[in-house]
C-alpha cells in the first residue's frame, strides 16, 4: 500500500552577520514542541548569496538504515543529495521495503540479512514502509545543502562553525503536511547572538511507531 503524505519544508530566512572581521560563528537551533524538547527535527541552511559564502563540500556518503524489531533504525535521516543507502535486516523475519515519494521510488522485496544499495540522487522527503508490517514507517530526508542537521533528545542541532553570511532556514518534522502550510520570517542575528529558536504545535510531531510482537504474514507473500 503506498504511503499517502505529503511534505513540505518550513522556510526561514535568518540574517547571519558578524560586526567583526570574523569569517565564522558559531550557531546552533533550539527547537521545542509545546513544554517540551522536540526531537528528530531536520533542519537545514542554505545560504543565500552563494557566490559570497564558501560552502564545504559535500560529497558523497554512505549509511545505513537497518530493520529491527520490525521498525526503522533510525526514524528519521537526514543525508546529501548523491548518498547511498544499505537497508540491512537484522530481523528474523522478511521485510518488503518501498517508498513511492516524489524524491525517490523504490522496492526492496522480501528478503533477509543485506539488501540491495540504493543510490539518492533527489532532494526531498522520502517516507518508507514495509508490505509485510504496515506499523514500520521511517523518514530519510535529502538535502542539497551541506549545513544540516537533526534535533538530539534535547532539541537542539549544533552547526558548529559557519562561514559569515545570510542563510535561509527549513526545517522538517514527522507529521508535516501541506495543511501545516510554510511559516516564513527573517531575522537577524548578531555576532552575540549564537542560536536560534523555533516552536512547533503542540503534538504536531508524529511519534515513531512502537515495537509490535504480532504474528508474520509471511505465508501470504510465498
Amino acid at each position: 500500500m503506498p504511503l499517502n503524505f505529503k511534505f513540505f519544508f518550513s522556510c526561514l530566512i535568518v540574517s547571519l552577520f558578524f560586526v567583526t572581521s570574523s569569517q565564522a560563528f558559531a550557531f546552533s537551533v533550539h527547537i521545542s514542541s509545546g513544554k517540551s524538547p522536540a526531537e528528530n527535527v531536520v533542519v537545514l541552511l542554505s545560504p543565500v548569496n552563494k557566490e559570497n559564502v564558501t560552502t564545504k563540500p559535500s560529497p558523497s556518503k554512505r549509511i545505513s538504515i537497518k530493520q529491527e524489531n520490525k521498525l526503522f533504525e533510525p526514524f528519521v535521516t537526514v543525508a546529501p543529495v548523491g548518498t547511498i543507502v544499505d537497508f540491512p535486516n537484522e530481523d528474523p523475519t522478511r521485510h518488503h521495503i518501498y517508498s513511492f515519494s516524489k524524491a525517490k521510488e523504490f522496492q526492496l522485496p522480501l528478503y533477509l540479512g543485506k539488501s540491495k544499495e540504493v543510490l539518492f540522487d533527489m532532494a526531498g522527503v522520502v517516507s518508507m514502509g514495509c508490505n509485510i508490517h504496515d506499523w514500520m514507517l521511517g523518514y530519510l530526508v535529502i538535502v542539497d545543502s551541506p549545513y544540516y542537521g537533526l534535533s538530539d533528545t534535547n532539541g537542539i542541532v549544533d552547526f558548529g562553525e559557519l562561514p559569515e553570511g545570510e542563510y535561509t532556514i527549513s526545517y522538517w518534522y514527522p507529521g508535516l503536511s501541506q495543511k501545516a502550510g510554510l511559516m516564513k520570517a527573517k531575522q537577524t542575528v548578531s555576532s552575540t547572538q549564537e542560536s536560534y529558536s523555533i516552536t512547533i504545535p503542540s503534538r504536531a510531531i508524529k511519534k515513531r511507531p512502537e515495537a509490535r510482537d504480532e504474528e508474520d504474514e509471511e505465508s501470504d507473500w510465498g
